[in-house]
């Protein structure tokens, strides 16, 4: 069963990495848009979507197993994760794959936004550990008044400085949908990831975190 599984997650990394490559991307290089209270902020073009993709990156005062264990209580999020009004896990396959369903709230007029991703999350041989997300829309029918974002990728590097601090790369590029104007959201696009990093360490150095200690987890 954990070999099926196994090779699920697999098969769905490859048909993205697949159907990606099958298309004409253009992605420019980074650009360094923000520094601020130890996190910095990159902004580049992506052919997939009219939105920059974004990448941001902090030093956390906290073990990657309290990393992970926080990143994984989706419930968690409302505390942390920029405008984030719903999230919860809706299927979990094992301690390194998992279906999510998040939404999003947006100011008036502006419709909430949701989305449904698959999310895998593997360690490297140096003890990285590397999370993905890819939308899935076939799991949850659409919510009146939501609308369902056409596409996401989001991805997370945490890579372990010592026993009690970790590099965090966060990274993500979207389609928002409906009718939101792009250049609007990209004159703001470095204040989502940034207020996300700034709330998440917020919440991490609580005492609460600080013996957590997965056993699935490689810890340096």
């Amino acid at each position: 069963m954990k070999t099926n599984l196994r090779n699920r997650s697999i098969i769905i990394s490859t048909f993205f990495l697949f159907a990606f490559a099958q298309q004409d991307i253009k992605i420019s290089a980074w650009e360094k848009v923000k520094v601020k209270n130890g996190i910095s902020v990159f902004t580049r073009e992506n052919s997939l979507s009219e939105i920059k993709e974004v990448r941001a990156e902090v030093k956390i005062k906290a073990s990657l197993s309290a990393v992970v264990y926080l990143i994984k209580r989706a419930e968690k999020q409302t505390e942390w994760a920029y405008a984030t009004a719903d999230a919860k896990v809706l299927k979990h396959y094992n301690n390194f794959h998992w279906v999510a369903y998040t939404r999003t709230e947006a100011p008036w007029p502006v419709d909430d936004r949701d989305c449904v991703t698959d999310v895998t999350m593997h360690q490297l041989s140096d003890s990285t550990i590397v999370i993905k997300s890819y939308n899935l829309d076939s799991m949850v029918k659409e919510v009146e008044g939501v609308i369902r974002m056409p596409m996401i990728k989001g991805s997370w590097v945490l890579t372990p400085i010592d026993a009690h601090n970790t590099k965090a790369r966060f990274q993500l590029l979207l389609d928002l949908g409906g009718s939101v104007p792009s250049w609007v959201v990209n004159l703001f696009i470095e204040n989502g990831p940034y207020n996300t990093l700034m709330d998440f360490h917020e919440e991490i150095i609580k005492e609460k975190y600080q013996k957590i200690h997965l056993s699935y987890i490689k810890q340096p």
